[in-house]
């Protein structure tokens, strides 16, 4: 497996509904104990190459609407996609909205300087709220001058009001 979550609460990992090697090697499925009588939130982790985008979004459309639980699930992923984007970028868009998930990553960052748009997303419930938004480019001034990549892709933190 390539993705991994991690909290400072328990959680439980929960099974994939099918036994598909693309989503089972790509996905994972856990929810988070937000205390007693509170509905546990659903995250799910997904890590996609860039050249399995468009199989992978095929079978994610066909299982996430058994993976999502209304009002409490987030998404967060490695889509190796621009938010708004290319055609593949709507199908993701698609895909999310059909189970009632927005993206709260797309569009330009200021704090990314000028360096291409974020290609890991975070997804939401509608329901659920941002509180605040962080941002970090892929090259940082205090390394190397800022003249070489920390990583391949620019990183976001979002703050959820659940």
């Amino acid at each position: 497996m390539k993705v991994a979550i991690a909290s400072d609460l328990p959680m439980a990992r929960k099974p994939l509904p099918v036994s598909d090697e693309l989503l089972v090697r790509n996905t994972v499925v856990v929810d988070v104990d937000l205390g007693e009588g509170v509905t546990p939130l659903r995250v799910i982790g997904i890590v996609v190459r860039w050249n399995a985008i468009a199989a992978y979004l095929e079978r994610l459309r066909a299982v996430l609407p058994e993976l999502v639980v209304p009002d409490r699930t987030v998404v967060a992923g490695d889509f190796n996609l621009t938010v708004p984007g290319g055609r593949r970028s709507g199908e993701l868009l698609e895909v999310l909205g059909a189970s009632g998930l927005t993206v709260r990553t797309g569009d330009e960052h200021g704090a990314l300087r000028g360096e291409r748009r974020l290609r890991d997303h975070l997804a939401v419930s509608r329901e659920i709220g941002v509180a605040g938004r962080e941002f970090w480019p892929r090259c940082d001034p205090g390394y190397r001058d800022g003249a070489a990549e920390i990583t391949d892709h620019a990183a976001a933190a979002v703050t959820l009001e659940i």
